[in-house]
Order: structure tokens, then C-alpha cells, then sequence
């Protein structure tokens, strides 16, 4: 999974004007844009979101985290953005006029929340049975204590790709402290509680065979070089990202025991 061109980077961007707020069928809890940005060397069309400092640093810890392993998570950008760049956002008028924000690249794709709403509960059985990184997805949620993926998070392309979105609410919680990042804390884990229940033994135990597999991969992300890439170091004092470098290293190696625990599959000192 994780390739030769080592951890993914997160990118820098301005806002290019003539940005939208997102359909209301779309809409978050957070102020959300979509529109172009702007890098130093080619433009995008993305979601933009307005975040506080917790959620923003999940967003960039987790979009470099997931792309470093081969995830289909899409690329992420720390955006520059002022009052005029989004005029319709009541949180930057409010507080200074300028921050730094996020953006999602837009992949196009409508998410699995909208095609729930469509196609109802059977939908999501089938997905599941049919998507063949669900596992994966659901392992890689576990390391990084991400409890909101629901169907909303989820974006559809087919049964070989969907794509992981919005991870402001990881590392245990949108409003964490260091106390919080307990390295074999369980979190609710929402593709895992949708998908294990209904597992054969047999299913179960290739489930835990593949955490200890991809436990070995993203223990080749160095934990130093993920957060210095997603530029944490700006955004987080140095107690709080010494705490995340900790759990982020740390939490690989619980992996295997909070996957079995999940599973209902004893560690027996295996």
C-alpha cells in the first residue's frame, strides 16, 4: 500500500474567487464551500470547510495519514483564506477575517449518505459485502479513533473504490486533549459495528489477519515525517503534538488486540 513516494504531503492554497456555499442537501455542521483553489502550481475544484484548530489538525493528520498508506482518501489542502474570499462565512467575519481552513479535492462522486436516502438500508448491506476495502477502511478508522464514519463520510464510486472523507472528528473526538490520546483507547468504530456483527467465523478471523498485516504497513509511516508533511507543528503547541506523535506511533502497535477485542475474537497471547 504504501508506495515509493513515501508519506503524501499536504499541499498550501488560496481560495480563487467565485467560491459557493454547498447545496443544502450537502451540508455539514460546518461552514462548507466548494469552488477553486489555488496551489503553487495548479488549481482545484474543492470543499471548502471552516474549522476550529482541533478539527482542522484531524482533517491534515488523517488525509496525509490514509494517502501515505494507499487509502482512496482525497488529496488535502491547507488553504489561506479571508472574510472576501468567503463572504458568505459568518465565522471568519466574526473572528479577524483571515484563517487557515481546509480543502477536500473534489472527486466527483455523491456520497453514500445521498444514495442511503435513494436506495435505503439494503444498499448498505450490499456495499459492504461488495466493497473489497471495507476492512480496511474499518482497520485504518481503529488506528486513527475516528467514530463519525457514517454513511455521510462516504463517498461512492463502485464496488473497487469508495472514498474516505472527513476525518475532523479523529484522534478520539473533534475537541481532544493529549489526555484523550490513550494509545489503546476503543472508540466507536461505525463500518466496524456495521459490518462484524454479521461476519462468519472464518470472516472474522481473516478480518484480524488483515490487522495485523496492515499494522506492519502503517507502522512504515514515520509518525515525525506525517506530521511535519500535514504542517501540525503550526497548528498544535508542542505538548499536544508530541501527544499525537506518541499515539499515532503507539496506536499501530494496539491495533491487533483492539481489532480481536471488536471481533469478539480472544487475543490468547497470539
Amino acid at each position: 500500500m504504501i508506495g515509493s513516494s513515501g508519506v503524501s504531503e499536504i499541499r498550501l492554497a488560496n481560495v480563487v474567487p467565485g467560491v459557493a456555499s454547498v447545496d443544502s442537501s450537502e451540508k455539514g455542521v460546518n461552514e462548507t464551500f466548494v469552488g477553486l483553489i489555488q496551489t503553487s502550481s495548479d488549481q482545484h475544484r474543492a470543499y471548502i470547510k471552516v474549522l476550529d484548530s482541533r478539527q482542522l489538525v484531524n482533517e491534515l493528520i488523517c488525509s496525509t495519514l490514509g494517502r501515505s498508506v494507499g487509502l482512496p482518501v482525497p488529496e488535502g489542502f491547507l488553504v489561506r483564506a479571508t472574510a472576501s474570499d468567503l463572504p458568505e462565512s459568518g465565522i471568519l467575519a466574526k473572528h479577524g477575517g483571515e484563517a487557515l481552513i481546509y480543502a477536500s479535492a473534489d472527486v466527483g462522486r455523491p456520497s453514500l449518505k445521498r444514495r442511503l436516502t435513494e436506495d435505503g438500508a439494503q444498499f448498505l448491506a450490499s456495499l459492504l459485502t461488495t466493497w473489497k476495502q471495507w476492512d480496511a477502511a474499518s482497520i485504518f478508522d481503529e488506528w486513527i479513533a475516528n467514530p463519525d464514519r457514517h454513511p455521510g463520510n462516504l463517498l461512492i464510486e463502485g464496488p473497487d473504490k469508495v472514498w474516505l472523507i472527513d476525518h475532523s472528528h479523529a484522534l478520539t473526538g473533534p475537541g481532544w486533549t493529549a489526555a484523550d490520546l490513550v494509545q489503546g483507547r476503543a472508540v466507536r468504530n461505525q463500518v466496524a459495528d456495521n459490518c462484524f456483527p454479521h461476519l462468519t467465523l472464518p470472516e472474522r478471523m481473516a478480518v484480524r489477519a488483515k490487522a495485523a498485516q496492515l499494522s506492519s504497513v502503517f507502522g512504515l509511516v514515520p509518525p515525525e515525517s506525517a506530521l511535519a508533511a500535514c504542517h501540525a507543528a503550526q497548528l498544535l503547541s508542542p505538548s499536544d503534538l508530541e501527544a499525537v506523535r506518541t499515539f499515532v506511533g503507539e496506536r499501530v502497535g494496539k491495533l491487533f488486540d483492539l481489532v480481536s477485542a471488536r471481533l469478539g475474537i480472544p487475543n490468547m497471547g497470539v
